[in-house]
Formats: C-alpha cells, structure tokens, sequence
C-alpha cells in the first residue's frame, strides 16, 4: 500500500468517525426549546444551515439523491449498506437521520426517560421487533425495539405536530406488522 493510498483510508476513516461524532451529538441534546432552530453540529441548524455550509463541516456526501422538492445527501454510517442521511429543503436543512453503531448505542429506555411517552408508535421494516417512536413536537423519531432496549437509527427534524409529521417524513409509515406472514 502507497502512502498515498495510506493517507486517502486515514482521511476516509477520519471523516466517517467525524460524522459518527456529529450523528451522536445530533439527537442528544436536551429537548429543545421552542424555536425555530436546532443545533445539529457545530453550526450546522435544522432550518437554517444550508448545503454550502454542510458540505464545508462534513464535506462532500458518499452520493446525493433527489425526492421531490428535496436533496438528500448520504454520507457513510457504522453500518455498510447503510447510511446517514442530510435532507434539504430550498438548500435548508430540514432532516437529519443518522444510523446508531455499536460505539454509540442508546438505549431506548433513556429516551422514554428524556421524552416520555410517543406521541405516536408505528411499524417499521428495519429490523424483526423495531418500530418507529415518534416525538414530533420535540423534532425526534427513533426506530428502536422496546424490549431489546435498543435504539438503531434517530432523526432530527424541526418540531412538528403529530398530522404535518404523517404528512410528511411519515407518509410511508407501515400500519401493518411486515413480519407477520
């Protein structure tokens, strides 16, 4: 292996952990007051900070997709196939959904302790046992298996009420349990 090649998987290595930093800082902060901004990372607002400012802290995305009115750029997570997740709206950061890895597990008994009760439960087909617990006032969703105590992705978002909430980040929230045949 080259130097080159050396510096190149140090640099890789250094930005995935500097994302892992920033997903873990995310969604940890203590509940936000009511305002129109939320601290992700650094400078980084929901509602405020825009691609340019983005890509100057995180640098450039693994690969960027368009849904609709939005950009969305993914950016490696703990896990292989899948990544964490920058939404944009109007060049604004709207979202921010960010894979949980090993090295920052959370338990999903310390959010119920910070938040309380979901506003609203939904299935999911992440994993076997998971659902998607939403705070929507509180700008939180989490895809966690209650039992396992486990939380494996968390998302940040600018609060919301329950029906803006399933209008849009959860319009393909499932009804139905997928595992059941």
């Amino acid at each position: 292996m080259t130097t080159e090649n050396r510096k190149a998987s140090s640099l890789s290595i250094l930005c995935a952990v500097t994302i892992l930093v920033a997903a873990m800082l995310a969604c940890n902060l203590p509940n936000p007051k009511p305002t129109s901004e939320i601290v992700f990372y650094q400078g980084i607002t929901l509602g405020q900070s825009n691609k340019t400012d983005v890509l100057a802290l995180l640098g450039d995305p693994t690969r960027t997709e368009q849904d609709g009115a939005n950009e969305i750029l993914l950016y490696p997570s703990p896990h292989p196939r899948l990544f964490n997740t920058i939404v944009f709206q109007d060049q604004v950061v709207v979202l921010i959904d960010m894979i949980m890895g090993d090295e920052d597990a959370l338990a999903f008994s310390a959010i119920k302790a910070l938040y309380g009760e979901p506003v609203h439960i939904a299935y999911t087909n992440y994993l076997q046992g998971s659902m998607v617990y939403i705070y929507p006032d509180k700008g939180r969703a989490f895809i966690a298996d209650e039992n396992a105590d486990i939380v494996f992705t968390k998302q940040c978002f600018l609060p919301m009420s329950l029906e803006d909430y399933l209008n849009t980040w959860g319009k393909d929230l499932l009804t139905e349990d997928p595992f059941i045949l």
